[in-house]
């Protein structure tokens, strides 16, 4: 929390638009409003996160031996940890192997220098035959490509990639052709799961924050896990369901075919919604114009002259079309900062009146400041709810990177640190209190979605990697909300999502779920190849309803290839963490003599060091001798004249 203070602060003014948005949703990069700032600059951020790095070694230094040097330089009693933290870390690994500067923090530490520096190189040479000890230690770093999502509602893909190009090959230039992967700056790649998700080299060297694109809300830097819940309901909005088809009885149509509202159920900062937003206005616009090719060809048919066929071109629809309604998303928040953020964001990512005649925006956003567990299931505001996106608050433990998220994800800690110890302990209790006072918020939000009779599909999503939040609170809420329904078809199951149907990582069997269930769940782990933050989706679908798979009996959710880019993604830019592992983690077969040669050779470096520096201070101390002893003889002798002088000039004293 301490490390965090030194790297954030309270936003002061929370309607200022420059600062970077809440990164609930993924989003840590993009520039809106948000609840914190940088309170120094970016070399203190880095240090904050290069401590972070190296916080598990320093536990374990210190917690050497039943914790003898964490009680000498008081860690537990010290008002600010993370500056300790971080002191620590420029002694022990830092470029300089010293504390820049002073004050009492660091003349407690410096006392203990030498045992410090003693601990740190038993532990390292003790461990340096062990796989995985960078893991444990170290904490590693992961690079993913820059994903840039076009939004739709204000732009087309094909116009967004004519400008980065430019941007690309402006910025490329800049770079030498010696600099390694300089060609692959300029790439440009479509995401092979979520349409009009763009994916760019992590090393453009772009100032986004400063983009026309970013400025225009033409563009979202939104990480691609974050994308996943919307896309969860392009199944149901995408082939099946023709909105306004001229065919059959339009009563009929109008009850089975209907979209129905939305309801995002903690929407700030709003990522989830705009893109949810995206995908129905897309899909509708889509059925708009096939519904009017149908119209056309129909026209033709009865009408021959040209005339008739000009004036056939006005038309939009039939008199046995049905004109849908324009579908609601109610974006809901309790917190009176959050619902700022997001009706900031809403006006500057969606059209105008005047571009909305041009991009055909067929879908509208409500922000309402409100708890969502508080809304009546039976108002008749919400009457028209069919589908419910539940992103709730979580101990966001899939993100990677974050300084404010590395402090709570210790389960990798565990095995590099003495868990017996009761400072250990403490932590690990205050963290399992925490997701476990997570996971029933979770489930009362999860059933309360359920409650809603009217609605038909429930996505549930968290950007965390534990069971605990995300199979247990599933399992725990369909089973206790099907109890309470009389009727099966009105039960609730778990769907694959056919939009997501091609992701490989699945669900746990965990908790009671069957093999088929589990198999349904989308699970993200950036730590094991894919490439984004880590993620957690489920697809819930009252049984009644039955759907068939979009574009295809196959089940097969197909995306076109964007005009103008170099192809899909496939791992292109996976070097540039290939590039850390050479660099911080050498081969496992080698690891032990890479990393042992290293501390050896650091080990004689320090030695050779110590030894120049002894005979250094052999000389300067015996300079810096002879000069006290020479201003001590001086006062010594000005003191004496002084006594004299003042004898004389009193004269001698009566007996």
């Amino acid at each position: 929390k301490s490390l965090r203070t030194i790297a954030f602060r309270k936003k002061k003014n929370r309607n200022n638009n420059n600062n970077n948005c809440n990164n609930r949703d993924g989003n840590n990069q993009n520039t809106q409003n948000s609840s914190f700032e940088l309170t120094c600059s970016k070399s203190s951020y880095a240090m904050v996160c290069h401590t972070l790095q190296h916080k598990n070694a320093i536990d374990e230094i210190l917690n050497k031996n039943d914790g003898i040097l964490r009680k000498k330089i008081q860690m537990d009693a010290a008002r600010n940890k993370g500056l300790l933290y971080i002191l620590l870390n420029e002694l022990l690994f830092g470029k300089y192997k010293k504390i820049r500067g002073g004050g009492k923090l660091k003349r407690n530490i410096v006392k203990y220098e030498k045992e410090l520096r003693d601990a740190a190189d038993t532990i390292l040479l003790a461990r340096a035959g062990e796989a995985g000890t960078s893991r444990s230690l170290f904490r590693k770093q992961i690079i993913f490509p820059r994903y840039v999502r076009v939004n739709t509602l204000k732009a087309n893909t094909e116009d967004v990639v004519h400008s980065l190009r430019k941007t690309l090959q402006s910025y490329s230039s800049q770079h030498t052709q010696k600099e390694p992967h300089h060609m692959t700056r300029e790439k440009i790649y479509a995401d092979p799961h979520v349409p009009d998700l763009l994916v760019l080299s992590p090393k453009t060297g772009i100032p986004w924050h400063e983009h026309e694109l970013i400025r225009s809300g033409k563009i979202m830097l939104q990480d691609k896990s974050s994308c996943l819940s919307a896309l969860a309901f392009d199944m149901y909005f995408n082939d099946n369901h023709k909105v306004g088809s001229p065919s059959g009885n339009k009563e009929e149509k109008e009850e089975e075919e209907s979209m129905g509202d939305f309801i995002d159920a903690c929407a700030a900062p709003g990522n989830k919604t705009l893109h949810l937003a995206a995908l129905i206005s897309k899909r509708y616009q889509q059925q708009q114009l096939d519904d009017h090719r149908h119209i056309l060809d129909e026209t033709k048919k009865k009408q021959k002259t040209t005339k008739t066929l000009k004036s056939s071109k006005k038309l939009k629809v039939d008199e046995g079309a049905i004109i849908p309604e324009v579908p609601t998303i109610f974006a809901f928040d309790r917190s009176s900062s959050r619902i700022l953020t997001l009706r900031d964001r809403i006006a500057s990512l969606t059209p105008t009146a005047k571009e909305s005649a041009d991009t055909m925006m067929t879908v509208d956003v409500k922000p309402i400041h409100e708890d969502f567990l508080k809304v009546n299931p039976n108002d008749e505001k919400y009457l028209n709810v069919k589908n419910i996106l539940l992103d709730p608050s979580c101990s966001g433990s899939g993100i990677i990177n974050t300084p404010d998220r590395l402090l709570d994800d210790l389960h990798e800690a565990d095995d590099a640190i003495d868990t017996k110890s009761n400072h250990n302990h403490s932590k690990n209790n205050h963290i399992s209190k925490r997701i476990s006072t997570l996971s029933n918020f979770q489930l009362v939000a999860l059933k309360h979605a359920m409650s809603f009779p009217q609605v038909l599909r429930i996505v549930y999503s968290t950007c965390s990697i534990h069971e605990q939040e995300n199979e247990h609170v599933v399992s725990s809420a369909l089973l206790e909300s099907n109890k309470e329904i009389a009727d099966e078809m009105n039960q609730w199951e778990i769907i694959s999502p056919p939009s997501l149907r091609n992701w490989k990582r699945r669900g746990h069997n965990v908790c009671g779920l069957s093999s088929d269930q589990a198999e349904s769940l989308i699970r993200v782990d950036g730590t094991k190849g894919d490439d984004t933050n880590g993620f957690f989706v489920c697809y819930f679908q009252r049984k009644g309803v039955s759907e068939k798979s979009p574009n295809n009996d196959n089940g097969k959710y197909e995306i076109e290839l964007p005009p103008f880019v170099d192809g899909f993604y496939n791992g292109q830019f996976h070097h540039y963490n290939e590039e850390i592992v050479t660099s911080m983690e050498p081969m496992e077969e080698e690891s032990a003599k890479l990393d042992a040669n290293h501390i050896n050779n650091q080990k004689e470096r320090l030695e050779d060091h110590s030894e120049l520096s002894t005979k250094k201070v052999k000389d300067l101390s015996a300079k810096k001798k002879a000069k006290k002893l020479a201003w001590k003889r001086r006062q010594k002798e000005s003191k004496f004249s002084r006594i004299k002088a003042k004898e004389e000039k009193e004269g001698p004293k009566d007996s």
